[in-house]
């Protein structure tokens, strides 16, 4: 079996030259474009999910102040007599045999 030879290469015309730097400067601005804009992987999706992400965790953080400061009001509610009757009459609850009596004055009606 004879070997193959291979033909030799004829350099490129000048208008070949240029639809080459033509085509790869497209390919590679099309490829850029598509690491920019990519859905969900894009340098532009990350970034618009980072800044998702930071305002998650500091909601996440005030959640979680607001958390131990209800648990702080529940632990004084469930040991502290006297400030479960001050809350428990913040809400208008009463003893046994209490009456109230609202000195307000009355309120007006609309005249139509």
């Amino acid at each position: 079996m004879e070997p193959t030879r291979k033909k030799p290469r004829l350099p490129l015309s000048p208008i070949q030259k240029r639809r080459l730097i033509i085509s790869v400067v497209c390919l590679i601005f099309c490829s850029l474009l598509w690491l920019l804009f990519a859905p969900r992987m894009g340098l532009y999706a990350v970034l618009h999910q980072r800044a998702e992400l930071s305002r998650l965790q500091a909601e996440n953080a005030e959640i979680r102040k607001n958390n131990k400061s209800l648990q702080k009001e529940i632990d004084r509610i469930q040991n502290d007599p006297k400030h479960l009757e001050k809350v428990a009459r913040g809400r208008g609850l009463l003893k046994e045999n209490e009456m109230v009596f609202d000195f307000s004055p009355p309120k007006k009606e609309k005249k139509k």
